[in-house]
């Protein structure tokens, strides 16, 4: 696991072999077919080390009762841009290599952004004047959300991160609280027409 960060997160999915993973680890290569079948299945498993702990601490830190949205979202966006930022093996692998292997690793990088976004939406309709009906505006509007940041964080990993870090998470919880408010508006306004007179 820690040769895959390493060589994953740094020469890529594509040039490391897994003769090099098992140089890298100290190992032969009958130890690595003991755990997984193949660099996917491993490339898989480094993936899922590094996003289901950061996924958890945000589900954590955003459930502490009384928070705002504006709250959250300064919370939520911190946390999970500095979890993917503080490696750059880590940004590289999740936003990255990911979606460069194989289907089945993509197919996993997909629902991990849908779960992700669900999170978003989750907390759109709880602070839209109390607990709102989800819709496919909203959703997209969370997808959206979330493709935004992981273009950014991309960014950031493959222009040797040049970008300013404080910069980039101010510009993702603008890009939140933009969503959020535009939301709020629509909201106010359908409610406004359905008043009789």
């Amino acid at each position: 696991m820690e040769a895959g960060l390493e060589l994953f997160g740094t020469a890529g999915y594509a040039d490391t072999t897994i003769e090099a993973l098992c140089e890298r680890a100290g190992l032969t290569k009958r130890y690595f077919y003991e755990s997984f079948t193949d660099r996917e299945a491993l490339l898989r498993a480094v993936y899922d080390a590094q996003i289901e702990p950061l996924k958890d601490r945000l589900i954590t830190a955003l459930s502490r009762p009384g928070m705002s949205i504006d709250e959250q979202i300064d919370t939520g966006v911190a946390l999970f841009v500095d979890g993917l930022t503080a490696d750059a093996r880590t940004a590289r692998i999740v936003f990255l290599e990911s979606i460069s292997s194989g289907p089945a690793l993509r197919a996993r990088a997909d629902e991990v952004i849908h779960e992700l976004s669900d999170l978003v939406l989750a907390l759109l309709a709880e602070h839209l004047d109390g607990p709102a009906p989800r819709t496919d505006r909203m959703e997209y509007g969370a997808l959206a959300i979330i493709g935004a940041v992981r273009q950014l964080i991309n960014h950031w990993s493959t222009r040797q991160h040049s970008t300013d870090i404080d910069e980039l998470t101010d510009v993702c919880k603008t890009l939140f609280k933009i969503v959020y408010k535009q939301f709020l508006l629509e909201r106010h306004e359908r409610s406004s027409t359905r008043r009789p007179g």
